[in-house]
């Protein structure tokens, strides 16, 4: 189930007469960005389109580094990343090996005072958690990073939760896997009918989208996080 807390197009007009609404996404992508993240956003965004027709996702990539992004042989074309400039109804930040904060985070600023929402996975999470960008608000990264995370800083809000709650516009996500898939199905959810739902989780073949606050399936792994944090 999703949360009640992340409903981030509520007041998005999808009934809008016989003209298809148009909600446009920017994928922000770094070098070595995670393959399975990106194929994740575009495979759930290809079927939402497939399943209905009063709203149509149109996403673009975007870069600091625009031209061609690539993580070995995996490669996109983005445009470049203007500061705050040409700003989308949705963001998503691509988690990877070189995810640095510095490049977007005028760009989530900006989205999160035009109340835009913005959705950051993995090690752009983890980015942004360490830059102090979630604030007082409850977050979450990988599992892998919350230790490393903990070490070098008081981070009392961390989670090892699925999902951040969504405050201040934000969500962190833990990414990878097949949670990325389920994070971007729960993103767009709120825009479909029950029927397209279910249509869109046949064909992208998912059998449940696990709510946000699921602790991550990190087996031992949480133990040493609790170790690190005082027995919490």
């Amino acid at each position: 189930m999703v949360t009640a807390q992340f409903r981030p197009f509520q007041t998005f007009d999808k009934d809008a007469g016989d003209t298809p609404r148009v909600l446009t996404v920017e994928i922000f992508v770094q070098p070595r960005f995670s393959q399975l993240e990106l194929s994740s956003v575009n495979a759930v965004l290809e079927v939402a389109n497939e399943v209905q027709d009063r709203v149509r996702f149109e996403w673009s990539f975007v870069s600091d580094m625009p031209g061609l992004v690539a993580n070995g042989n995996f490669m996109v074309r983005a445009e470049p990343a203007i500061e705050a400039e040409f700003l989308k109804d949705c963001m998503i930040i691509i988690g990877g090996m070189e995810s640095d904060a510095r490049a977007w985070m005028k760009r989530v600023r900006a989205m999160q005072r035009l109340t835009r929402p913005v959705v950051l996975f993995s090690d752009a999470a983890t980015a942004f958690v360490k830059a102090g960008g979630h604030g007082a608000q409850p977050a979450t990264t990988h599992w892998r990073d919350i230790p490393v995370l903990n070490e070098i800083g008081d981070f009392s809000t961390l989670t090892t939760h699925l999902g951040g709650e969504f405050g201040n516009g934000t969500l962190t996500c833990a990414g990878r896997g097949g949670h990325a898939m389920e994070a971007v199905f729960a993103l767009v959810s709120d825009l479909l009918g029950p029927h397209e739902r279910a249509e869109m989780a046949a064909l992208l073949i998912l059998d449940g989208i696990r709510g946000f606050h699921r602790d991550q399936p990190g087996g031992g792994t949480r133990r040493a996080i609790r170790s690190l944090r005082g027995g919490l």
